[in-house]
C-alpha cells in the first residue's frame, strides 16, 4: 500500500460559538473558551507549506468572532499562495452591505471559498435572511460557497430551508448528523438512514484519512465520527485518530510520521472492512455485523473499540 498524502487541513479554531446547536459533534457554545492563537496556526501553515499542502479550512465554533485574528491568519497564508476556507454559521451576515464589506476584505485576503451551514439546528440561532444576504454578497465579490445542511431523513424543516436557497448561486452539501456530542442526546437514531452489510456504502474506503484536524488544545486528529475532547469514544485508544499535538512537535513531523502509519493506509484504501478480512482470517471465524449500519464509521468503531479486535489487528498488521 503507497503511504498516505495529506491534502488538507482544518483547524477547529475555537469551540466559542454564538449558537449552541443540538447537533454540535464538539459542544461548542458561548461558555467556551478553548482557542488556537494566530501565531500557532501561522507556524503550522510554514509547515504546510513545506509539506506541500496547499489548501486549508479555518472552522469552530464560530471563528468569526475572532475576525481581526481570521484577517491576519489568511493574510499571512495568502502572501504564501496557500488557498483557504472558512467556515462559519453566518450569524455576521446581517445586511447585504456589512456581508459584502466582511467578504470584500477576506477576498482580498485570498479566501477562496464560505463554508456556510444551514439547517434546523443553526436557523434556530441565526436569521435564514443572514444566509440570504451573504450568498449576494458572495456572488458579488466572487467569493465561492458551499453549504452544508445537517438533516435525518424525516426533518422536512431543513428541507424547506434547503428549498430556499436553490435559487442562490451556491453548492449544498446534505450530511446526516453524526451521533457524537450534543447529537446523541438530541437526534433521533430512527431517522437516520440505515446500511446493511452488503450495501456499497458500509464497503467503502474512509474519506477522511488525508484530511486532519487540529483542535484548539493542539491535538491532530483524523475522522469526522471520533473527534477527540469531552465526547470522544472512550472505548477508544488515540490512535490511530489522534496523530500528535502541534505544541509538542512540528506539524510536518506529525505528517510525516504517519503517512505509513498501517490503520491508516487500510482504513484509505479499503476502509474498515479491510479489518473484518483480517479478523476473520485470523480467528476463522465469521464476523458478527449489525443488522443496521448508519455509516461505516459505526463499523469502524466496532472493530477499533473492541480490545479483542484490537489485539489481533495489532498482531496481524504487523506484516502489512
Amino acid at each position: 500500500m503507497s503511504k498516505i498524502s495529506f491534502k488538507h487541513i482544518t483547524y477547529i479554531y475555537t469551540n466559542k460559538c454564538n449558537a449552541e446547536c443540538s447537533h454540535c459533534i464538539l459542544s461548542c457554545g458561548p461558555t467556551k473558551t478553548n482557542k488556537l492563537s494566530p501565531e500557532i496556526v501561522k507556524k503550522t501553515l510554514k509547515d504546510l507549506f513545506d509539506y506541500k499542502i496547499q489548501k486549508f479550512s479555518i472552522s469552530g465554533g464560530e471563528p468569526f468572532l475572532f475576525f481581526r485574528e481570521i484577517e491576519s491568519i489568511l493574510s499571512f497564508s495568502n502572501s504564501m499562495n496557500l488557498k483557504s476556507q472558512l467556515g462559519t454559521n453566518g450569524y455576521w451576515g446581517i445586511s447585504y452591505n456589512k456581508s459584502f464589506e466582511i467578504l470584500k476584505k477576506l477576498h482580498s485576503h485570498g479566501l477562496t471559498k464560505l463554508l456556510l451551514s444551514a439547517d434546523k439546528y443553526h436557523q434556530k440561532y441565526v436569521k435564514i435572511k443572514n444566509i440570504f444576504n451573504i450568498l449576494m454578497a458572495a456572488k458579488d465579490v466572487g467569493v465561492k460557497v458551499k453549504i452544508t445542511t445537517d438533516m435525518t431523513r424525516k426533518d422536512q424543516e431543513s428541507f424547506s430551508i434547503i428549498k430556499k436557497l436553490e435559487d442562490f448561486d451556491c453548492l449544498i452539501s446534505l450530511k446526516q448528523p453524526k451521533l457524537i456530542g450534543r447529537a446523541t442526546k438530541n437526534v433521533n437514531r430512527s431517522e437516520l438512514c440505515n446500511f446493511i452489510p452488503e450495501d456499497k456504502k458500509i464497503n467503502s474506503s474512509c474519506d477522511q484519512i488525508d484530511s486532519p484536524t487540529i483542535t484548539p488544545d493542539g491535538r491532530v486528529w483524523i475522522c469526522c465520527g471520533n473527534p477527540p475532547g469531552k465526547y470522544y469514544y472512550t472505548k477508544l485508544n488515540s490512535k490511530p485518530f489522534v496523530l500528535g499535538n502541534i505544541y509538542k512537535n512540528s506539524l510536518k513531523e506529525i505528517l510525516e510520521r504517519n503517512e505509513n502509519y498501517t490503520i491508516l493506509k487500510i482504513l484509505k484504501n479499503y476502509g474498515p472492512i479491510k479489518f473484518v478480512e483480517i479478523i476473520e482470517n485470523a480467528t476463522g471465524e465469521k464476523y458478527k455485523f449489525r443488522k443496521k449500519y448508519h455509516d461505516i464509521c459505526d463499523l469502524c468503531i466496532d472493530i477499533l473499540g473492541n480490545k479483542k479486535f484490537k489485539d489481533i489487528l495489532k498482531e496481524e498488521l504487523i506484516n502489512y
